[in-house]
């Protein structure tokens, strides 16, 4: 992308509000997931800096930066301040949001009200600005609680639907569950695919459902390739919905990644790659 076309890229929160239906946006993924996925969290923030800039450039939804672990790993294994992360790389990235993943936080263990809440009083404090947050039952009132917690410190709320394979979630299931979560009118909705359980085929079951019941809130897709699947979700939905509805998660295609592994270049792509066998193929 040239520097012509970036000029004509507006990312501050008003035209985020108005991105169209219509449109594909990416949400990059590569400095939390990538790493936590492939690395155990071990990208340090000295590895972080030097393509912040170019992540802020190339015209990303947001950037995921961290989640609750990646404090524990910083501090223990790493030995960095995670909160002087948060404020280098956000410096680094004026126009494009930083996102942080906010269910339960599983830095301290458990998580009480109050720990919590200062928790994302400090990451709004520091300069994330979006909360992705996770409820494991997609439960209403948990969702609710971290909803209001996000907006009372000023950061935009995102609610996981989480994708399970059971006799409970069917379809009904989730139509049930994504219009509790429109109740709460998030800034967005997200398909989320932990476990990389979801295939085309449901791909094209599930989506018209969630489009059919989420009213005018976006709706973004997160998966992991656990299974090798994750790449082919792009599919067209069948019916009248467009796979063109569901912003995507991808890794920025900036980040060299390694030749001789395909996980660089799968939509929000876990690998089961123990880390041995990455220092191995990526000679690290």
């Amino acid at each position: 992308m040239d520097k012509s076309s970036l000029d004509k890229i507006s990312l501050d929160k008003t035209s985020l509000d108005k991105v169209s239906s219509d449109e594909i946006s990416f949400v990059d993924t590569t400095i939390r997931d990538g790493h936590q996925s492939l690395w155990a969290e071990r990208m340090s923030t000295g590895m972080m800096l030097p393509i912040a800039k170019r992540l802020d450039a190339a015209g990303f939804l947001a950037i995921e930066l961290l989640s609750g672990s990646h404090v524990k790993k910083a501090v223990r294994e790493l030995r960095e301040d995670p909160w002087e992360r948060i404020k280098r790389v956000a410096e680094r990235v004026p126009h494009t949001p930083l996102r942080l993943i906010a269910g339960r936080v599983n830095t301290f263990g458990f998580d009480p009200p109050a720990m919590y809440e200062l928790f994302i009083e400090r990451m709004a404090a520091n300069g994330i600005r979006q909360a992705r947050i996770s409820e494991p039952w997609n439960d209403l009132p948990g969702w609710k609680y971290r909803v209001a917690v996000a907006r009372k410190f000023g950061l935009d709320p995102i609610v996981n639907l989480i994708y399970s394979v059971s006799p409970v979630h069917t379809d009904d299931y989730y139509a049930q569950r994504c219009r509790q979560a429109v109740t709460l009118k998030p800034f967005r909705l997200c398909l989320k695919d932990p476990g990389g359980l979801l295939t085309p085929e449901r791909v094209r079951t599930l989506v018209p459902v969630i489009l059919a019941n989420r009213g005018r809130i976006p709706v973004e897709l997160h998966s992991h390739c656990t299974t090798g699947s994750g790449r082919w979700l792009r599919s067209k939905p069948s019916g009248s919905a467009s796979a063109s509805s569901i912003p995507a998660c991808r890794r920025s295609p900036t980040v060299p990644r390694c030749p001789r592994s395909s996980t660089w270049r799968t939509i929000c792509a876990r690998s089961a790659t123990s880390r041995a066998s990455t220092r191995r193929c990526c000679g690290r």
